[in-house]
């Protein structure tokens, strides 16, 4: 757990020098749980858009266009990984190339 948190406020810590809100960076969260994780985390520093709202079953979760439009700015995506997220692979090929996408379980 210290290495996914070291690794992940790591990832983080390269938003920190952001200034004006509208500015901030974008981390797109697939579950509320991580949604916290990273505002705990990052504070001020970035923008998070949770994916997935609270009450939905992460198992039959499926993102739609228009969620998948929402992230597409995204600096970060932070994922539970471990095959939760069984769109994931969709969800990747979606992003502009490059956009990092951190696996929490896969630590």
């Amino acid at each position: 757990m210290k290495s996914l948190l070291r690794h992940l406020l790591l990832s983080l810590s390269l938003f920190a020098a952001a200034p004006a809100q509208a500015e901030l960076p974008l981390v797109a969260t697939l579950h509320p749980i991580l949604t916290e994780m990273v505002q705990r985390l990052a504070g001020d520093h970035v923008r998070v858009e949770e994916l997935m709202g609270p009450n939905v079953n992460p198992h039959g979760f499926d993102p739609t266009p228009r969620d998948l439009a929402r992230i597409q700015s995204a600096s970060l995506v932070v994922a539970m990984g471990k095959n939760l997220e069984v769109y994931l692979d969709r969800l990747a090929a979606s992003l502009p190339p490059g956009t990092p996408i951190f696996e929490a379980g896969a630590r």
